[in-house]
């Protein structure tokens, strides 16, 4: 068991949700913030994606987002992504993801991770290159239970190149208190692990 009472595995834990908050550097009062590199190779030692996290399946029809529906997926096509947790317990679990264009259809703006389950741990994740944010959400759709909120430690490295079509992403973050609620009981002070993208055709331009 982890400190507080919290399972080693996190298929049996309560409901954690992890968001990454990137921004372009500290801001005054205290509060902190994370960078996020120019898309490219580089990275530091700690950011260097796990080479075990790529993507297993590449993007189908199946992995589109609907034409119609409640949410507005205009220059939204098909991807697949993947993330693997390192701490505080080995999971890894891939599913669809939709990739947004720019309008020239020459490079993805963003990449929305589709919540995908293992166990009853529920996986989704959303990367902004144009808003500089990354967020990652775990849920517990077994049981009611803690909300846990993490932010970067340092800089994150996208591993992609100009059009962001495919790429990985190495996190490193830590776990942000609420003043006036206190750290949830028992909640990993740390969490780190890999995400891995993969987009496919973009949408028609229009």
């Amino acid at each position: 068991m982890l400190p507080g009472g919290w399972p080693s595995r996190l298929v049996t834990t309560s409901v954690v949700t992890i968001a990454l908050s990137l921004t372009a550097a500290c801001t005054p009062g205290g509060q902190s913030g994370a960078s996020v590199a120019p898309g490219g190779p580089t990275a530091s030692a700690a950011n260097v994606p796990g080479p075990g996290c790529a993507v297993q399946q590449p993007p189908a029809g199946a992995d589109a987002p609907p034409a119609v529906g409640e949410m507005d997926t205009t220059g939204q096509g098909p991807g697949r992504w993947r993330i693997c947790l390192t701490t505080p317990a080995p999971t890894t679990v891939e599913g669809s993801a939709w990739c947004k264009w720019n309008a020239e259809r020459t490079a993805v703006d963003e990449i929305s991770g589709l919540p995908s389950t293992t166990g009853s741990i529920e996986y989704d994740a959303w990367l902004s290159f144009t808003a500089s944010k990354f967020e990652v959400h775990l849920t517990d759709r077994a049981h009611d239970g803690l909300i846990a909120n993490y932010e970067p430690r340092q800089q994150v490295v996208p591993g992609t190149d100009s059009t962001h079509t495919s790429g990985t992403v190495a996190f490193d973050v830590a776990l942000q208190v609420d003043p006036d609620s206190g750290p949830p009981a028992g909640a990993p002070p740390t969490v780190t692990g890999t995400i891995a993208w993969v987009c496919g055709d973009p949408p028609l331009a229009g």
